[in-house]
């Protein structure tokens, strides 16, 4: 009974910790400046730039 209560207790807290975790800061709250020259490297940066942006609008707004 006693490790019942501990582990209901765990998750509890667990569950405090996952949702102060949501309201921080993510990295991609914006999308940086175009780069002054297009190579293959800045596209694939500027996609992975877009996908973490749409994550990020999409877990803040999501719940």
């Amino acid at each position: 009974m006693r490790s019942l209560i501990n582990i209901l207790m765990f998750l509890f807290v667990l569950s405090l910790n996952a949702q102060n975790a949501m309201e921080e800061k993510l990295p991609y709250f914006e999308i940086p400046k175009y780069t002054e020259s297009y190579t293959a490297n800045s596209v694939v940066a500027r996609m992975i730039d877009g996908l973490g942006f749409r994550y990020y609008y999409h877990r803040r707004f999501a719940y």
